[in-house]
């Protein structure tokens, strides 16, 4: 390495150090309130997304051997916990949940126009 090239690098880490320990706060980032209702609702979309596949591979009138819960009400279950975490991001105005219904409407119309079971 030069020592050209060394300066350059040192340049670099110095003006990052700078921002670093500035004392500005980086705008947008979420409150811990926030956070923590954003990773609540990442783990539930996760359990959504595990009781689907179930009902692929077992079909919605499977049922966990161990538990006896059967897949559709795992389902019902777990979109009803990712719904309650949506509601109270509503509430908190992390989010809009007109906003949200009229995506969903949105995006339920589109997939009518290119689905190949679905009742239009």
């Amino acid at each position: 390495m030069t020592n050209s090239s060394a300066n350059k690098n040192g340049d670099v880490y110095k003006s990052a150090d700078a921002i670093l320990k500035s004392t500005e706060t980086l705008p947008n980032l979420p409150s811990d309130a926030e956070a923590e209702r954003l990773i609540l609702l990442i783990e539930e979309a996760g359990e959504v997304i595990q009781a689907a596949s179930k009902i692929l591979r077992f079909g919605y009138d499977g049922y966990n051997q161990k538990t006896l819960e059967g897949n559709r009400y795992s389902l019902e279950n777990e979109l009803g916990d990712f719904v309650g975490v949506m509601n109270e991001m509503g509430k908190a105005n992390d989010i809009s949940l007109h906003s949200v219904n009229v995506h969903a409407n949105r995006k339920w119309a589109k997939v009518l126009t290119y689905s190949r079971f679905q009742l239009k």
